[in-house]
């Protein structure tokens, strides 16, 4: 997981995987979120959001 958060151009690399993937709807849990460090450990927020999307792309940003 640590790899993901460190690569160069990761957000890139997904939306172009994901423009080739239909998808009704997206969810997204946001009920607790690192605002430092992460994705393992870190200041930890609870915004308690569930966020819902049809379009990937526009989830990621």
């Amino acid at each position: 997981m640590f790899e993901l958060h460190v690569l160069r151009n990761t957000r890139l690399k997904i939306a172009e995987i994901n423009k080739y993937y239909d998808v009704d709807f997206i969810i997204m849990d946001a009920i607790k979120s690192f605002i430092t460090e992460g994705p393992e450990k870190g200041d930890i927020v609870e915004p308690n959001l569930m966020l819902l999307s049809n379009d990937g792309i526009a989830m990621m940003l």
